[in-house]
């Protein structure tokens, strides 16, 4: 299985059904967006969750079968979007590196 963190943002939403379309079981993650569009309704199991929660993201290994995960979780960057990405990216190091 794998995950796709941001999987309801247009990119991951994208990203999870060409992954379906290549014959993967997908499990999703979304912090704040609640619509799953239609072209992945019952085709993907969504997570609520916020990936800087550390114990709350590994926690999903308990309840699905991880093989590879796809992280495009983000947010909109304010006033410096490499400041943003780069934190980002070492919020999601620290939280996996376990």
């Amino acid at each position: 299985m794998i995950l796709v963190t941001g999987g309801l943002g247009m990119i991951g939403a994208h990203t999870a059904r060409a992954l379906i379309d290549l014959g993967h079981d997908v499990v999703i993650t979304s912090h704040r967006q609640a619509d799953v569009p239609s072209f992945l309704a019952g085709k993907v199991t969504v997570e609520s969750l916020d990936v800087t929660d550390r114990d709350a993201f590994l926690a999903l290994k308990d309840s699905h079968d991880i093989s590879d995960i796809v992280h495009l979780a983000g947010t909109i960057p304010a006033e410096d979007p490499v400041s943003s990405a780069s934190k980002a990216v070492a919020s999601s190091r620290s939280c996996c590196a376990a």
